[in-house]
């Protein structure tokens, strides 16, 4: 999960912005943290992968 946590948060577009707003309010580890539950909630893969 960490992996694809990397890739979606270095990708351009909003997020990125959204990121270094929230990193400036020192709320980036949260919302990332978030981020993973998400795709860790969502995730149809039980081999250890992000699907």
């Amino acid at each position: 999960m960490e992996y694809a946590v990397r890739v979606f948060e270095d990708k351009p577009g909003p997020l990125r912005g959204h990121r270094e707003a929230l990193r400036g309010a020192r709320r980036w580890v949260l919302a990332r943290a978030d981020l993973a539950a998400l795709f860790h909630a969502h995730n149809q893969a039980d081999d250890g992968s992000l699907r």
